[in-house]
């Protein structure tokens, strides 16, 4: 379960890291709603 959670983080951060450093500021606000998003649908699921 562990190995996931980090692969998965891994993951995420390849992905989110380089929106840091575009000249726009739009790629890393959709793919923050994005993940935001994500954990909040994820998040509904376990209550």
């Amino acid at each position: 379960m562990l190995a996931q959670r980090v692969a998965t983080a891994l993951v995420l951060l390849a992905l989110w890291l380089p929106t840091l450093w575009m000249t726009s500021a739009w790629p890393f606000m959709l793919l923050t709603l994005l993940l935001v998003s994500l954990a909040a649908w994820e998040w509904g699921r376990l209550n």
